[in-house]
C-alpha cells in the first residue's frame, strides 16, 4: 500500500489536496487523519463537539469551560501529553485503521502530517500491528500556500519547510484559478504515485 502524508502547516490546503486525491482515485484510496483519535478523546474529555472539530472557526473558538484556551490549543496539548506516555499513540491508531482497509484499497492519504514520529516510527508501528513495512511506501508531500504567513501554533514547528526534505512539493497558488491549478498539481502527483516513479522512492 502507498500512503501519502500531507504536511505540514495549518491553512495551507492539506484537506483540499486530500479531497482531490480522493476524487481522482475514488474507492481505491482511504482518507485518514492522525488527529482523528485525538479529537474523539477531547470531545469526550472536554465536552467538545466532535462533528465540528474540522471547522477552523470552531477550532479557534474559546468555549467558556476551557479557561481561555482555544479548542485548537486543547487538541495540541492533549496530543503532546499523550505522546509523553506513548510517543507512537496517534501514529499507531491511524495506521491501524488504514491497514484494516488494505484489502479494499491500494492507497491512503493522511492530511495532517505534522510530527516526525508519524514517519520515523512507521517501522516500529508496523511491527506492533503485525505488518511488514517493506509492503508499504510512505510518500511525504509538502503543501505550501503561496503568500501564507507562517504562524507557529505549537504543532507547526516540528517538520522542515524545505521542499528538498520531502518527496514531493505541492504549491497552493493564489489567484482566480487557484483551485484548477492546484488540481493540476495533485493530478501530476497521483500520476507519479500510480506510475511508481523513481522520484518518489
Amino acid at each position: 500500500m502507498k500512503i501519502v502524508l500531507l504536511g505540514h502547516r495549518k491553512h495551507n490546503g492539506k484537506d483540499i489536496c486530500s479531497a482531490m486525491i480522493k476524487e481522482i482515485l475514488g474507492e481505491d484510496v482511504i482518507e485518514a487523519k492522525f488527529s482523528r483519535m485525538v479529537k474523539k478523546l477531547c470531545a469526550i474529555k472536554y465536552d467538545l463537539e466532535f462533528k465540528r472539530m474540522d471547522d477552523s472557526g470552531y477550532k479557534e473558538s474559546k468555549p467558556l469551560h476551557l479557561g481561555g484556551r482555544t479548542v485548537r490549543q486543547v487538541l495540541i496539548e492533549e496530543s503532546v501529553d499523550t505522546r509523553k506516555i506513548w510517543k507512537r499513540a496517534w501514529a499507531y491508531h491511524t495506521y491501524k485503521q488504514i491497514f484494516k482497509c488494505k484489502e479494499f484499497a491500494n492507497y491512503a492519504v493522511v492530511s495532517d502530517f505534522r510530527y516526525p514520529v508519524e514517519f520515523d516510527e512507521f517501522g516500529a508501528v508496523c511491527e506492533l500491528l503485525g505488518e511488514n513495512p517493506n509492503d508499504h511506501q510512505l510518500i511525504r508531500v509538502l503543501v505550501d500556500r503561496e503568500g501564507y504567513l507562517k504562524d507557529d501554533d505549537g504543532a507547526d514547528e516540528h517538520l522542515s519547510d524545505d521542499p528538498a526534505d520531502w518527496d514531493f512539493h505541492l504549491v497552493n497558488r493564489d489567484g482566480e484559478n487557484w483551485k484548477e491549478n492546484l488540481y493540476g498539481e495533485v493530478m501530476f502527483l497521483v500520476d507519479l504515485i500510480i506510475g511508481d516513479e523513481q522520484c518518489l522512492a
